[in-house]
């Protein structure tokens, strides 16, 4: 509803999910972003760059520490 809504960008911030189930999380939302009709909207993942990697995100933000 957000992408439909016009965000130009998702940060997705989930700590306490696996690897697995925050790359299920990533695909979903790369999958909707790119459905959205609006254009690509590019999807971010924190502090994971193995999956920002395995899902194809547009980026990963890396925190201080």
């Amino acid at each position: 509803m957000a992408i439909a809504a016009g965000i130009d960008c998702v940060q997705i911030r989930e700590k306490d999910l696996s690897a697995r189930e925050l790359l299920a999380l990533a695909r979903e939302s790369i999958g909707a972003a790119g459905e959205a009709g609006t254009g690509k909207v590019p999807v971010i993942i924190n502090d994971r760059l193995d999956v920002a990697i395995a899902a194809g995100a547009a980026g990963v933000h890396l925190g201080g520490e």
